[in-house]
């Protein structure tokens, strides 16, 4: 329970550090960011453990002596950061909400400690290759693991491998320590970001903020501990402390912006695409020349500030890419392509190259129409985000036609991120209904609360203007409490109900001390064979083996077989040439005496390559 106490530690000690040190108008937009913080911190103790042996927990010790240091200094500040008695309503209610959340996660998290198939399979698998001292930790970016996205960023893998080295096993709890603070603080961002953009307002009136944040598909995510999640939450915060760098003119919150969108690029590699849309965007914003950021600050330290803020997640993901990782399956899916057609031949990737698929991009009217049927359902999916994406168009519609301040100029930003992503999906090479069934829903969480925070945030303002009377005003005022804040009980309730609805308990629960009961070798690489073998077992024994990567698809100098029983398993080794050393039932592993090929039984006899 080392990772969970030092979590706590450090959130009590940052909180009290941002409420003596920040001043009021900031202070929920920079706990809403601590988060962040902590899982960077761990990502560097996990990162410097890996590369130069330094043990992560003497990191670890350092930055809670330091943060606990920081918290016992005495700090000025200005007056307030609690809200005002009017507001204890709302606060109960989003307080209520936030708690109900983080409760949901903690019911998934016993029935599935690892989360879903998602976080099992990807940046927890990475995190048990860097966290294994037994073999080489590259191998969690081996292309061998290409169905396993090996190209996404580690920082969450390293993260994680830092609290398990400060607990001495790979513990489920740890991957909680990471995620189930960030609702939370998803909330608190939220609620920051529109005090900074209607300061005058009552808090009470926060409908876009009830309806960003109250979606069912999200308290999901984070009961999986899935890192789409985390990737929605940082393009809002991107765009929320820039929207207050330049209410500002701020060359901090300008920096932290900018560091908030490399941060979203080290989660995922969707998140690299807003990082790119997000600097052009915002550079074209601080640049231009009516641009209000240019009356108060020169171009120089604008990008200055932003070149501060953006150059180390920017660095490690430029280092990342080009040492570790290998080729993206959207660039180069052949090796992808190869294994599935053993393990997941209805996903049918297409072993082409991006140049002759980007040829192919205006004539792919059917994935077009794919694409449509798809959003279409998710449009109408109300069990999925409530009335949010109802609210969308609304809010869009009320902020651009019916606006007294302009719309953020993100808004762009958010829109080339949504075209980016309708272009990728015209050129993926996977099977268009595969891909946007099990992804596009994700996809439209990425932006939603952005762009609900864009043009609600800075648009819906019902303070009392010189043409409303006082009446008028406060009858808006009250109808719009009262209905946010029953909307919000009203989702709670209804998220309680859905918990019990949740596929929970769905995902494997792999038994990692089933290699050592039969003594499985150390080694780089072995074959695995399962009679008709699917996505599923693959990716479970791949969990177990690590550090060992494992081969579907062609004949390794060891073998890893599981068989429904030991007389099929015996048979399968005499008549393919593999001398089995050691098995419990009908698992077991073998060493090759001379076979040709890896054959699947139920799939085929395999060759391996020249």
């Amino acid at each position: 329970m080392l990772s969970t106490a030092l979590t706590i530690l450090f959130y009590l000690a940052a909180i009290l550090i941002v409420r003596r040190r920040c001043e009021p108008p900031s202070q929920s937009l920079t706990l809403g960011i601590l988060p962040m913080v902590w899982i960077s911190l761990l990502s560097l103790a996990g990162l410097f453990e890996t590369l130069v042996g330094l043990p992560a927990t003497v990191t670890l010790a350092i930055i809670a002596i330091t943060v606990v240091a920081l918290a016992g200094r005495e700090f000025r500040s200005g007056e307030g950061g609690f809200p005002r008695p009017a507001d204890w309503v709302s606060v109960i209610c989003l307080t209520g909400f936030a708690v109900v959340a983080v409760g949901i996660a903690a019911y998934a998290h016993r029935l599935e400690p690892w989360g879903g198939i998602d976080s099992m399979y990807t940046w927890q698998l990475r995190a048990r290759f860097l966290f294994d001292a037994n073999g080489p930790w590259t191998n969690g970016f081996s292309n061998d693991l290409a169905l396993l996205h090996p190209d996404y960023p580690p920082m969450f893998s390293w993260a994680l491998s830092a609290l398990w080295s400060l607990e001495g096993a790979e513990k489920s709890i740890a991957a909680a320590c990471l995620f189930f603070p960030i609702f939370p603080a998803w909330v608190l961002l939220m609620a920051g970001w529109w005090k900074t953009q209607n300061p005058g307002s009552d808090f009470r009136l926060t409908i876009p903020l009830v309806c960003s944040v109250v979606l069912p598909i999200a308290v999901r995510m984070n009961a999986g501990l899935m890192l789409d999640l985390v990737l929605a939450y940082a393009i809002a915060a991107s765009v929320a402390w820039f929207d207050w760098g330049r209410q500002q003119v701020s060359r901090t919150s300008f920096a932290t912006a900018a560091f908030i969108a490399g941060w979203a690029a080290l989660v995922k590699n969707e998140g690299i695409l807003w990082l790119l849309v997000f600097m052009a965007t915002t550079l074209w914003i601080g640049t231009r020349q009516n641009s209000q950021i240019r009356m108060k600050m020169t171009s120089s330290g604008f990008l200055k500030a932003f070149a501060i803020g953006g150059s180390a997640p920017l660095l490690c993901l430029l280092i990342f890419k080009v040492t570790l990782a290998p080729p993206s399956d959207l660039v180069d899916p052949v090796r992808a392509a190869q294994i599935s057609a053993v393990i997941q031949p209805e996903i049918a990737i297409l072993p082409t190259s991006l140049l002759i698929r980007v040829d192919q991009l205006f004539e792919g009217f059917r994935h077009q129409l794919t694409v449509s049927y798809f959003f279409e359902n998710i449009v109408m999916n109300w069990r999925d985000w409530g009335i949010s994406l109802w609210m969308l168009p609304v809010l869009t519609v009320w902020g651009f036609a019916g606006r007294r301040r302009k719309v953020s100029g993100l808004f762009v930003a958010i829109l080339l991120q949504a075209v980016g992503y309708y272009v990728i999906y015209l050129m993926t090479p996977y099977y268009p209904y595969w891909h946007l069934s099990t992804s596009m829903n994700r996809l439209v969480l990425h932006l939603l609360p952005a762009w609900i925070g864009v043009v609600g945030f800075a648009t819906v303002k019902l303070e009392q203007s010189a043409s409303q009377s006082s009446t008028t005003a406060s009858r808006w005022q009250a109808i719009a409490s009262r209905g946010a804040a029953c909307y919000l009980v009203g989702m709670t309730i209804f998220m309680v109900w859905e918990a019990g609805q949740m596929p929970v308990g769905a995902a494997a629960d792999p038994d990692v001390t089933l290699l050592e009961q039969i003594e499985f070798p150390e080694t780089a690489e072995a074959s695995f064979v399962r009679p008709n073998i699917d996505a599923s077992a693959f990716y479970n024994a791949q969990f177990i083996a690590v550090p060992t990567v494992l081969l579907a698809d062609r004949r390794a100098e060891v073998l890893l077989a599981h068989f429904p029983t030991e007389p099929e398993l015996l048979a399968y080794c005499a008549a393919n040439g593999w001398d089995l050393q050691k098995n419990i039932g009908g698992f077991g592993w073998a060493r090759n005496v001379g076979g040709q090929g890896l054959l699947q039984p139920g799939r085929g006899l395999f060759g391996n390559p020249p």
